[in-house]
């Protein structure tokens, strides 16, 4: 609309001229009027549409204002998780939102409660709290997002960020395991730094587990687990306690410390009511058990087992005896091709051997002798295959290196800084070793090639 109008004024000036020229004409005269007509429906159109641009922006600016609940992104462990949070402040200048995390999953994000309540903390805070997390103002999302209010979000398997006890003030990662039959509010909680423990939790402690992707959007990351509730074996805090201690030793943690952990599918209880994808099956418990045997056979039978291998077991194959050179040549090689330090260990092997020989002589015994040590010789083959396996993994390391530099730079000034610093430190040491095995290795194949020209004819 805005090159329309700039076309029609320009046409406008054209005709002026024309006039100016030749003022009696009466075409270029009901021309110029036409232009005017036409300027003017197109400046009436435009005028709605500003006023339409306008409002839009306005209702985004007044979208989060100061008060109100929204979700961010939080980045930790190279993953973006999306926690609740109440705006503090707006930014105008910077176009940035001060926000306070109601979640915090870590200690840097724990809010200070003499800035937030009494505003009397000083900048930094003593206690290492936060007195708010800049985000910028486009990235806020709405509070709808995390779906407190949807119960697919608090069924058994599903995680959870969970807070086990009130005088903890960062949050962690749980799965729930069932929802507790005395209240519909309450759910019980297995929570990733004590396994073996079931808590009971009211929803005020509990928050869907959710993950911003950038193709889906959100995502609550249940990869490790089958939708299918037959499938997943839990433990439950009303079985009996003998059992406890049987499971306790079969849970695993997997991806990001102990945020995702699971039970193996056997040597486990059902214990339940209406098992099944229908609500029906049996009421007592059924023990399941797979044993760690890779062959079975059945009793009084000598037949193999279903399942097993029925092919008879190969015969070691014997090692061929190799012809022995017992030229003057290979002798003169193998002599000339010990290192210095096999040939004083010789040295000292048979001056001992002497020694010995003459006590036994003064004492009236048989003499005895000593078999000479065998020379330790350096493979270049296997020297060269280890120095290009080191050379591949100092390529490699290199590359995280440089990745965790750009993390480095990408989050300066931010609450996150300090964690990439350490990283980098932890790679350029791995770096560094690695590089010192690859120079050593590779003296030790020169020295070896130099060894070979030295004892060839």
């Amino acid at each position: 609309m805005s090159s329309s109008l700039e076309e029609t004024k320009a046409m406008i000036q054209q005709v002026e001229e024309l006039i100016a020229l030749a003022p009696t004409d009466d075409s270029l005269l009901t021309m110029l009027a036409d232009l005017y007509d036409v300027l003017e429906k197109a400046m009436a159109e435009q005028l709605p549409e500003e006023k339409e641009e306008e409002e839009e922006e306005e209702k985004e600016k007044d979208a989060f204002p100061c008060g109100t609940q929204c979700v961010i992104s939080f980045t930790l462990d190279d993953r973006q998780y999306l926690l609740p949070a109440l705006v503090l402040e707006r930014l105008a200048l910077s176009n940035e939102a001060k926000v306070l995390i109601l979640t915090p999953i870590t200690a840097d994000t724990v809010a200070c409660t003499n800035h937030i309540v009494k505003h009397a903390c000083k900048t930094p805070c003593p206690d290492q709290r936060s007195h708010g997390y800049l985000v910028p103002a486009e990235n806020l999302l709405p509070y709808d997002i995390l779906g407190i209010s949807d119960i697919e979000n608090y069924r058994p398997s599903k995680r959870v960020w969970c807070k086990v006890d009130k005088t903890t003030t960062v949050w962690q990662v749980g799965r729930i395991v069932g929802q507790d039959g005395s209240t519909d509010n309450q759910w019980r909680v297995q929570c990733a730094s004590d396994m073996s423990t079931l808590h009971t939790l009211g929803i005020e402690s509990i928050m869907p587990y959710k993950i911003h992707d950038t193709k889906n959007d959100t995502t609550d990351n249940d990869t490790t687990t089958s939708d299918n509730d037959d499938n997943e074996h839990y433990v439950d805090g009303q079985n009996d306690p003998e059992h406890e201690s049987e499971h306790e030793s079969d849970h695993e943690l997997e991806r990001c410390g102990k945020e995702c952990f699971y039970w193996p599918a056997y040597r486990f209880n059902h214990q339940g009511k209406g098992l099944g994808l229908h609500g029906q099956g049996r009421i007592d418990p059924v023990e399941a058990f797979m044993p760690n045997v890779k062959k079975r056979s059945i009793p009084g039978q000598d037949r193999p087992g279903l399942g097993s291998n029925s092919e008879p077991p190969k015969k070691p194959k014997r090692p061929q005896s190799r012809l022995v050179d017992t030229s003057v040549f290979a002798f003169m090689n193998k002599t000339l091709s010990k290192p210095k330090e096999e040939e004083e260990e010789e040295e000292e092997a048979n001056s001992n051997d002497k020694n010995k020989d003459k006590k036994q002589d003064r004492e009236g015994a048989n003499k005895g002798s000593r078999k000479p040590v065998a020379a330790i010789t350096l493979n270049p083959k296997e020297t060269q295959r280890q120095l290009h396996a080191l050379q591949t993994e100092i390529a490699q390391t290199s590359e995280t290196l440089a990745r965790a530099h750009e993390s480095v730079r990408r989050n300066k000034g931010t609450p996150m800084e300090s964690q990439f610093v350490a990283k980098v430190d932890r790679v350029a040491k791995a770096l560094a070793g690695l590089q010192k095995q690859a120079d050593r290795l590779q003296g030790t194949l020169k020295r070896t090639k130099e060894r070979e020209k030295m004892v060839s004819f």
